[in-house]
């Protein structure tokens, strides 16, 4: 934003202010001070300046800082600024904060960055030899810069520089100024105001005397503009004001007058001139002053022993004042108005309040960390601060005041040590302790830490009372007998009587009511939802009876029933409230341990808003409040506090939120106007915000989210962290709320996480196709198994049914039939009959084993058996042996159904069908080491060569190429294969008598 001020400061001037004294005044307004020793770079603070994002700047001279209503950040020389004195700021069109320093070199603050000549080598030119004394901008965005004793400086907006005037023609230069209605530029200068006409490449000025300060002073001499450095601040389009020692002077560019309408006296000296709407600040040597042109008087004085650099009247309405040697002064209004222990209170701690007929208002004490020695009160009577002294004895010197009561012309106080009645300059000490008093009906009601008790008034004025004594010696308490039984009602919180004639008595256990001689204890009542004691008690306009509570806010009573409550989670600053007050327009204000309230509309349209330190408050502990007219008084524990009560219904400002930086993986990231990228490994984003609010008080609430449609998320941090987020494109939004309830205007900035390439279309889209081509691939080859796989299905039935058709040869069945019609014709029936149950029985074990994969050895031995005894009726020319190892399980060991009978067929057919004598064949069946068995078929025939020699060229063994394709089939996928082998037996000769075959199946 533009300035709001423009100040006179002179650098010089502070040497000679720091060799004057201090003039001492009444401070009045409550003021937060921020100095070197905690926040900033030094206490010597030159300038305030806020910028067009709302960011406070204060120049010192060992470097300037930043605040952003949370921390003051500070930055020097080794930060990037061209020098550690800075005497002032100027903010041009294109968002750069300028520094105006002592050295004369240039320097800039724009996005987070410092920027100086060893930074920028554009700069290098502007840097001068002297004290830069003011900045400007004309409409054409060219930067002119006045220095004190280098002339001036044009930094037009193409990055050209022009120097004017280093001739020193006119002196020394102080300051310039350009006027919107034709304009021109004004300088003032160490012999005069200046008007100066520029040509459009600004290396060209008419310079026109404007005001001749030797022309309009008889006495030269007086005028002591040439031997101090003013600057002049123009208070309105064709008004300007300057200084110098003592004096103001002023300047009306239409009518070319010139006067002198104020001189500050020789006690004081000018240091800065800052303007606040139609009135100047005229900061001085001890103290601001508040000048009002028009009027041409002082309007107000603060900070008088204090010098004055700069006055800043913020976007919010704040006041910022800075000094040499003081740092910052910060205030938040100059309509809240206090009293404290400097200003004649008789202690910081007030505890009560109360206004007499007069409309004085008189002030209770506590005991608080200063120890006051006096029983005393005071009341507020003209802006003076009069002490009355209860009792001058010791014993009433550190009394802490309860109440006060006026009624019917007595007044009463209620004290730690005992209830004072003034009457005039007499002070009557009457009980010894008091909690609270009340005057009603004939009875003077007081309360002690256990007991409400009553006293007759015609006992005080019937009785000599010795103020010497702290008690009445015929004190005798009246108990609430009937109503109450005689029991303790605890400590009394507060009197009230209300139009009815009633009198409210609320105690830290009770609330009660007394009306004619008869107690109500409305806590009795079963309805009676309150666990906490009452503070105090109030009556709004339409009869609804207001109590101050001490932990449930502020709660409504309609015909002794609770209709309503206001908490802290409805606006409340806090539930703890500790005194109430309704003014004339039935606005209720609330006492309590965090600041003043003030309700309005209860109950149709309630509107709660709230006060504290940051509005001037003394304290946060506010222990009564008192409206009289249109003040409000407020009691706290670090003095008393007055205002307007108006002036609370100023309106109230939104933040304004900025977001200041973005870091990924912990590296700062350069923002710009283009949305960020990142790839997806970088995707722990922090992201540091701000939100501009002075006066809030209490932290601001944030909420942020990521996409335009999440729901808010809420936090009081001013940072968020952000850790692995998915790829995405993403929209940071955050605003923030302070007092005022609304939500400020966003601030976004937008980023991207891009996906990894296995997230990315086209290597999704290859995924896809490579899936589908995996799967057709995959399709394809279980087809193929599955044809492979009904293929030898195919091939095991086919070399079952070979296998059975082999053992089914035609050969042995029609010899096996020749040979029982021999038997038959040769033998008897009986020997026919055993031979054909045996070809029966052999015929149906081959049919029956068709089906199986696998049988039994016990079923495979029956079955060889039963075919070799046929074979041997067929033609008895071999004996046969089969033997079995004891270690085989014959009955659960399987191996496949029709394995053996194409070996033993080829042994008896081809192996003995050339040899006459001794044939032997031999079957073994033995368990191996893996439990595997071994089957060996042995014959001492003519062996496989001879055999195969005598054997027709057309015929083909089938049977043993069958159990081939079987085995192979059987293998077929199976871990553990079978084994098949032929061994040709040999003789010491070298002959063959014989085969063996091996077969090996595996359990």
């Amino acid at each position: 934003m533009k300035r709001l001020f423009v100040k006179i400061a002179t650098p010089l001037c502070i040497i000679w202010l720091l060799l004057c004294g201090h003039l001492s005044f009444a401070q009045s307004l409550n003021f937060k001070n921020y100095t070197g020793e905690d926040v900033l770079p030094s206490s010597n603070v030159y300038a305030a300046f806020q910028d067009s994002k709302g960011f406070m700047w204060f120049g010192t001279d060992q470097g300037v800082s930043r605040y952003d209503g949370y921390a003051f950040s500070n930055y020097a020389v080794s930060d990037g600024l061209p020098d550690k004195e800075v005497f002032d700021f100027f903010e041009d069109t294109q968002g750069r904060v300028w520094f105006l320093t002592m050295n004369g070199k240039v320097g800039y603050y724009r996005d987070g960055n410092f920027v100086n000549a060893s930074i920028d080598s554009t700069l290098r030119p502007l840097d001068s030899k002297s004290y830069i004394s003011m900045m400007g901008e004309d409409k054409k965005g060219n930067i002119w810069i006045s220095t004190v004793k280098d002339g001036l400086i044009c930094y037009r907006r193409d990055g050209k520089i022009n120097r004017l005037f280093q001739d020193n023609d006119f002196g020394n230069i102080h300051g310039l100024y350009f006027k919107q209605k034709d304009h021109n530029m004004y300088l003032l200068t160490q012999r005069g105001v200046y008007s100066l006409a520029v040509n459009d490449d600004c290396d060209s000025v008419v310079a026109n005397v404007f005001h001749d300060v030797g022309k309009k002073i008889e006495d030269h001499r007086k005028f002591q503009i040439n031997d101090w450095y003013p600057k002049f601040l123009p208070v309105s389009e064709d008004e300007i004001i300057y200084k110098d020692y003592f004096k103001l002077y002023r300047t009306d560019l239409s009518k070319n007058t010139f006067s002198i309408p104020y001189t500050v006296g020789s006690s004081k000296s000018i240091y800065s001139l800052a303007q606040d709407g139609g009135n100047v600040w005229i900061g001085t040597s001890h103290g601001a002053l508040l000048y009002d042109r028009v009027e041409n008087k002082v309007l107000r004085q603060v900070l008088n022993k204090s010098m004055i650099t700069d006055v800043m009247k913020d976007v919010e309405g704040n006041y910022w004042f800075t000094t040499y040697g003081d740092g910052i002064y910060f205030c938040t209004s100059l309509e809240m108005f206090c009293y404290t222990s400097e200003n004649g209170l008789v202690a910081d701690k007030v505890t009560c309040l109360a206004k007499d007929s007069a409309n004085r208002i008189w002030v209770g004490y506590g005991r608080g960390k200063e120890d006051y020695v006096g029983g005393a009160i005071s009341y507020i009577e003209k802006n003076k601060v009069v002490r009355v002294t209860l009792s001058d004895k010791a014993y009433f010197n550190k009394l802490t005041t309860r109440s006060i009561e006026f009624n019917e012309g007595n007044h009463w106080v209620a004290t730690t040590q005992g209830v004072f009645k003034l009457q005039g300059a007499r002070r009557d000490a009457l009980i010894t302790f008091g909690r609270g008093v009340a005057q009603y009906g004939d009875d003077l009601w007081y309360g002690t830490g256990e007991y409400i008790s009553r006293i007759p008034m015609s006992r005080f004025y019937s009785q000599s009372v010795d103020v010497h004594k702290t008690y009445l010696d015929t004190d005798k308490p009246i108990w609430f007998k009937d109503t109450v039984s005689y029991r303790r009602l605890g400590k009394l919180k507060n009197f009230y009587k209300d139009k009815q004639q009633r009198l409210w008595i609320s105690t830290d256990l009770e609330l009660l009511r007394y009306y004619r001689d008869t107690v109500k204890v409305l806590s009795d009542d079963e309805r009676w939802r309150l666990t906490v004691a009452v503070n105090d008690i109030q009556i709004l306009l339409n009869g609804t009876v207001v109590l101050a509570t001490n932990g449930e806010g502020i709660v409504f009573l309609k015909n002794d029933n609770i209709v309503g409550s206001i908490r802290e989670d409805q606006g409340l600053s806090s539930n703890i409230c500790n005194a109430i007050c309704v003014d004339s327009d039935g606005i209720l204000w609330v006492a309590t341990n965090n600041g003043l309230n003030k309700i309005k509309g209860y109950p149709d349209s309630t509107a709660v808003d709230y006060m504290n330190v940051y509005d001037g408050i003394l304290s946060n502990q506010v222990s009564d409040v008192l409206v009289s007219g249109d003040t409000v008084w407020v009691a706290t524990s670090k003095g008393l506090n007055f205002f307007n009560k108006h002036w609370i219904d100023k309106k109230k400002m939104s933040p304004r939120v900025y977001i200041e930086s973005l870091t990924v993986r912990g590296v700062p990231v350069q923002r710009s106007s283009q949305d960020l990228v990142f790839e997806y490994r970088e995707n722990d984003v922090s992201i540091k915000y701000t939100g501009l609010l002075f006066n809030n008080g209490e932290p601001l609430i944030f909420r942020y989210k990521l996409h335009d449609s999440d729901p808010w998320r809420f936090t009081k941090s001013t940072s968020v962290y952000l850790p692995e987020l998915p790829p995405d494109d993403y929209e940071f939004i955050v605003s923030a709320r302070g007092r005022s309830g609304h939500w400020s205007r966003a601030a976004t900035i937008n980023f991207e996480i891009t996906r990894p390439f296995w997230q990315s279309a086209w290597f999704i889209a290859a995924i896809i196709i490579g899936v589908i081509a995996v799967i057709s691939l995959a399709v394809y080859w279980s087809f193929k198994q599955q044809k492979k796989e009904i293929q030898r299905q195919h091939r095991v039935t086919i070399s079952e049914l070979r296998s059975l058709r082999a053992q089914m040869n035609p050969h042995f069945l029609f010899n096996a039939l020749n040979s029982i019609q021999g038997v038959l014709l040769k033998q008897s029936v009986e020997v026919t009959q055993d031979y054909l149950g045996k070809f029966g029985k052999l015929m149906r074990t081959i049919l029956d084993h068709a089906d199986k994969s696998s049988i039994s050895i016990k079923e495979e031995l029956d079955s060889i058996t039963n075919y070799l005894e046929i074979e041997q009726l067929r033609a008895n020319q071999f004996q046969y042996h089969i033997e079995i190892d004891p270690s085989l399980d014959i009955y659960n060991r399987e191996i496949p159904a029709m394995i053996i009978q194409p070996f033993v067929e080829n042994a008896i057919w081809h192996g003995f069908a050339h040899k006459t004598d001794d044939n032997q064949l031999t079957i073994k069946f033995t368990n191996g080491l893996d439990d595997e068995t071994f089957i060996e078929i042995i014959d001492n025939g003519i062996g496989r060569k001879k055999a195969q020699s005598l054997r027709s060229s057309k015929h083909k063994s089938k049977g043993i190429q069958l159990v081939r394709e079987r085995i192979e089939i059987l293998n077929y996928k199976a871990q553990h294969k079978i084994s098949l082998a032929f061994i040709d037996l040999e003789d010491a000769d070298g002959n063959h008598p014989g085969t063996k075959v091996v077969i090996s199946i595996p359990s």
